[in-house]
Formats: structure tokens, sequence, C-alpha cells
């Protein structure tokens, strides 16, 4: 950060008839009026040394520009698209897996190490608007490399039906899915990919989080995963992707089980908020108004009430 008289320096060494743009003012004015405008001008020096006001605009701007140069298979920190946009798509995907011939289809969960403990740049740091940006740019490396390899012939591609959108990948930041056919070639380049991006931007896959899921009728994939998916070990269905349930098979209410358990937790805090008053002292035992029992009534069954209530619009759920 520089001094003030480093700046005042700055300022007085700035050609008096050159102005920073059509509506900008001469360096003559700052110099005649250095007394006046030199604190103004020592914040504002100070904001773009510290960083943060830098990293907000150049953030705003580049978050603009991100869906015309972000793949559309990449929904994290891109204003306009929706997270849920992802987990319904992956969705209706998985319940193709046991059509469309062979090899089989196959689904490849895919957990990053944590972001800002691997990605190795000094200037991507929690806190900082830009990360996210920068993170996603970053990742673009990835996506395209993935998109490339629809364009293989020796890429067998997940079984879709004839006519839909022909995706081999979804993402939310580093949250992805693979989708392809459970064949050696194809597991091998996915493989090769994966390696290079982590080369390259310091990233690590987290084998013990990821997963391979195949249909339970699918006997042999296991050769196959066992050869090129280098420790990622085959899981059952259902897994868990953005916080939601992925099956195959019919809906059952155990399936949702931890997503109304986490609601429900919502609901009795807000059931339970302790209520304070301002002119007297209030015990810990007073100040809440529900016990174990009654936030039962008020979350979680609610909950269950509200859910099951809507069986014909959302379908049977065993």
């Amino acid at each position: 950060m520089p001094s003030v008289d480093e700046i005042k320096e700055a300022i007085m060494g700035l050609n008096k008839d050159s102005a920073g743009g059509s509506n900008g003012m001469t360096g003559a004015f700052y110099q005649q009026t250095w007394d006046i405008t030199r604190e103004d001008i020592y914040s504002m020096v100070g904001a773009f040394f510290g960083g943060a006001e830098l990293s907000r605009i150049i953030h705003e701007r580049l978050k603009a520009m991100l869906p015309k140069i972000i793949s559309s298979e990449q929904a994290g920190f891109v204003q306009g698209k929706s997270i849920a946009e992802n987990f319904l798509l992956v969705q209706e995907i998985i319940v193709e897996i046991r059509k469309r011939g062979k090899p089989p289809n196959l689904v490849i969960k895919l957990d990053m190490m944590k972001v800002y403990d691997r990605v190795e740049w000094i200037f991507m740091t929690k806190g900082d608007p830009l990360s996210p940006t920068l993170f996603i740019l970053a990742a673009e490396v990835m996506s395209r490399s993935l998109n490339a390899l629809m364009e293989k012939k020796d890429f067998k591609r997940f079984g879709m039906p004839r006519g839909s959108l022909k995706v081999n990948y979804l993402a939310f930041a580093d949250d992805m899915i693979i989708m392809c056919k459970a064949e050696v070639r194809t597991m091998q380049m996915i493989t090769d990919t994966l390696k290079r991006y982590e080369d390259t931007s310091g990233q690590k896959l987290n084998k013990e989080k990821s997963a391979i899921n195949m249909h339970h009728f699918v006997a042999g994939g296991e050769a196959v995963i066992g050869e090129v998916a280098r420790g990622i070990l085959r899981k059952e269905f259902p897994f868990t992707y953005l916080g939601c349930p992925m099956f195959y098979k019919r809906k059952k209410k155990i399936y949702y089980q931890q997503i109304l358990q986490r609601i429900g937790s919502k609901i009795q805090a807000w059931t339970c908020a302790p209520k304070h008053s301002h002119s007297l002292p209030v015990s810990h035992e007073s100040s809440h108004e529900c016990t174990e029992s009654s936030s039962k009534n008020d979350g979680t069954i609610f909950l269950e009430q509200l859910c099951w209530k809507e069986r014909k619009t959302l379908g049977k759920v065993e």
C-alpha cells in the first residue's frame, strides 16, 4: 500500500492537460485540489490495493460473460442457471440406465477435494467474491475436455432415447456426474482426462466419496471398473447428488428421509427459537417454548403430512 507522500508524488507527476477519459478530470484538477481531495484519493487507492473492491468489480463484469463462455453442462455460479436443472436431468437420465443395449450404461459420481485447499493460486481465497468465478473458469478446462470425448469414435456414450440431447456429463461447480458405457476404452479415456486435469489444476479426486453406479442386474461390470477406474468403487443406488436421492426403482419414503430430517431440523429451529425479553432476564429452560415431542409435531410430522398429502401429484411413493 503506497504512503500518502508516494500518492502525492504520483499526482503531482500527472500531465496537467490529460484526463482519464472523456468524463474524467485533468491532472491539473487533482494537483490544485490536493488539500481537499487527498483523503478521498488515499481511500480509493487503499481500496484498490486491498483487493476487495477490485475483486468485486472484476467479478461483476465476468459474471455477465460466464453464460457466453461456460459450457451448458456447467450450472455452478452461472447467472440464470438453477441447481434444480442438474439433479432433475440426472434423475431422468438414470431412469434409462438399464436400456439401450450393451455394453451396459454406468454413472460416475465425482467428488473433488475442497477447492480452496487444492487449487494452487494465491489469489483464490475464501470470501473473495472473485474466487468462485475463477474456479468456474478453471473447471471449464475439464468441461471442454469431456465435451471433446464425445467427438471421438471410440467413446461409447450413455444410451439415450432417440432424438434426445447427447449428454455425457453434468456439473455444478466441482460436483460432477459423468455418464457413459461400461467399456474399457471409454473408461480409460475418462481416466486419462481426469488425470490431466488433476495435474494441470492441482485439484485431486476424492476417491472415497466418488462412486460408480450401474444397474443391479449388471454382473460383469466389476472387471471393467476394477481395471481402469483407479480406486473408484462401485456402489449401489440410490446415491445422493446435490442433496437429492438418485434412483431408478420406485420411489420410497426412505430415499427422502435425509431431506425430511434436514428440513425438519430447520423448522424445529424456527419453532423452538428462544424468545428473549428486553426487560427481564430469562432462564435457559423458560426461553424455549417447545419440547422434543412438540418439535417433532411442528417439524417432521408437518413435513410428512405435506409431502405424502400430495401423492397424487408426485406419483405413488412406497
